[in-house]
């Protein structure tokens, strides 16, 4: 969302799915966060899968436990001393490339600079990010991908946003999973399912 214009409803956009070839998967939804440039901002959107086997093949090859799936909270993080980058690169051996993070902290009010599409530069200040040190190079491309515990998935810890190559800072689960955050106010709970 940060690369258009944040006020598209996105009715031409479609997600797909990448691998020899592109494939449509689904479309955006106007579920999403806000970057207006203020305390609280949220560099996520939803998406709607056109058929639930889309949801195996955007994966590739993750999968999460039930117990529970994802991070619930700060404390989760506490014993934590590293997570996995499952970015959407091709590996050597031709499966999907994942980066080692070794996990420092939890950083409230994280602020970073956003160039939107029409070349805007915005600083956005996230309530929370966890923040690591990168064992190899991640770049722009890598954001959006999800932060996870083993290179099969296990437990979602959040997902990628950005950084400087090294320094790698991740929205945590129990952010992306609080509707609030997408301006969804119905008291609604989501889970990772």
């Amino acid at each position: 969302m940060s690369l258009i214009n944040e006020a598209s409803t996105f009715g031409d956009v479609t997600v797909s799915t990448v691998g020899a070839q592109l494939r449509r998967a689904g479309q955006p939804t106007c579920i999403r966060g806000s970057l207006s440039g203020q305390s609280g901002d949220f560099d996520a959107q939803l998406a709607r899968l056109d058929a639930p086997g889309e949801a195996m093949l955007a994966l590739h090859g993750l999968s999460f436990h039930r117990d529970p799936p994802s991070l619930l909270g700060p404390g989760d993080v506490a014993d934590m001393r590293g997570f996995w980058i499952a970015t959407g690169r091709r590996a050597a051996d031709g499966g999907r490339r994942f980066v080692w993070v070794d996990y420092e902290s939890v950083v409230p009010g994280f602020t970073m600079e956003y160039t939107l599409g029409n070349g805007v530069v915005r600083e956005v200040t996230h309530t929370m990010v966890l923040r690591g040190r990168a064992q190899d190079s991640l770049g722009p491309g890598d954001s959006g991908s999800p932060a996870v515990v083993t290179q099969s998935g296990s437990r979602l810890i959040g997902m990628y946003i950005g950084g400087d190559g090294i320094n790698a800072y991740v929205i945590p689960s129990w952010q992306l999973l609080y509707p609030p955050n997408y301006g969804v106010n119905t008291g609604e709970k989501w889970v990772l399912a």
